[in-house]
């Protein structure tokens, strides 16, 4: 598979031929709707049929939402994406539910469990922030700004210091959200998980994950190829491009290319960061996109869906390169 050869070896690989049937999988305890996309937890079997799978592990079967059937695959690509330009996120193969449904399988990337010398937990941004702002809400996030993510962080640093590693990791994550137009990293789309290992204790982010919200998904096969020949409308896709994040609560968001020229001017050593982030080849993403439309599934990843993903991707990152470059000029 050429794919394999140009991603991570390491990486879970789906092959087209490798649609995950999860009929007889056993349920798990989560089942929730979410507007119209219903998510629910299912374990995988103590033989897995495929080595991308983990044996008996907790997965997260998310559906599309009834408006774009499309949306999972989403999540898929996100995670492929993430492969090539080296940001986490939790491994998302194809799927068939027992009703015939294409979703999403998402492996799950912590477990809650304490087994005396091993402890592992996750927090949600949400719970994190609202220590430092009591007025902070869950259901909008109206207050799920810049100031209150750096407070957290200057609490958690060294004499008040941000530690550059936890500022690295959530700008890695901003970085990922303006490449796949992801406006939905909200405070409960992003955590911490915690770790105790003997007497080794240790902390950070959690992997990119939810990115449904992304790359276009809400945009009908029917007029995919019209938009790529109005390049009007893909810049100004591009341009609109905003963050979940604000500039100060109940202010204004952020676009996609404003938060990322901001966190480099205040953290100059993300630069380095954003240019590695950046240096991808998208001859790989060509790739990985074609290779998604070889799935024989009931909603399928169609040419015109790839070539509109293939020019979103480009479209983002050649404006993140833009601030890049202006940046460096100055």
């Amino acid at each position: 598979m050429i794919l394999g050869l140009l991603l991570n070896k390491n990486i879970p690989q789906q092959k087209p031929n490798e649609v995950v049937y999860t009929k007889d999988w056993d349920s798990g305890q989560l089942s929730y709707e979410e507007g119209a996309r219903e998510k629910s937890t299912v374990y995988s079997p103590e033989r897995s049929e495929y080595e991308f799978l983990k044996s008996d592990h907790m997965y997260l079967s998310k559906k599309s939402n009834k408006r774009y059937p499309v949306q999972f695959w989403m999540e898929i690509v996100a995670y492929r994406l993430g492969s090539i330009c080296g940001v986490t996120v939790p491994p998302a193969f194809v799927s068939i539910d027992k009703d015939d449904v294409c979703r999403a399988l998402s492996e799950w990337f912590y477990t809650e469990k304490n087994t005396g010398d091993h402890f592992e937990s996750y927090i949600t941004g949400y719970l994190l922030l609202k220590e430092f702002d009591e007025k902070l809400d869950k259901k909008y996030g109206t207050r799920h700004c810049l100031p209150l993510l750096i407070k957290y962080l200057e609490f958690w640093g060294d004499n008040g210091s941000i530690r550059p590693v936890m500022i690295e990791s959530f700008f890695r994550c901003f970085v990922f959200d303006a490449l796949i137009a992801n406006t939905d990293r909200h405070h409960e789309n992003w955590g911490m998980i915690f770790r105790k290992k003997g007497d080794q204790y240790s902390g950070g982010i959690s992997p990119a994950f939810d990115n449904g919200t992304s790359l276009g998904h809400n945009y009908v096969e029917e007029k995919l190829d019209a938009l790529l020949e109005n390049k009007d409308w893909l810049n100004k896709y591009v341009s609109d491009g905003y963050h979940h994040l604000r500039k100060e609560p109940e202010g204004d968001n952020y676009k996609h290319t404003e938060l990322i020229e901001h966190l480099i001017s205040v953290y100059p050593y993300l630069i380095e960061v954003l240019q590695e982030l950046l240096s991808f080849d998208m001859e790989c993403v060509g790739i990985m996109l074609k290779e998604l439309t070889e799935f024989e599934v009931p909603v399928k990843f169609t040419k015109e869906r790839a070539r509109f993903t293939y020019a979103i991707i480009e479209a983002k990152r050649e404006a993140l390169q833009k601030v890049l470059n202006d940046v460096c000029e100055e």
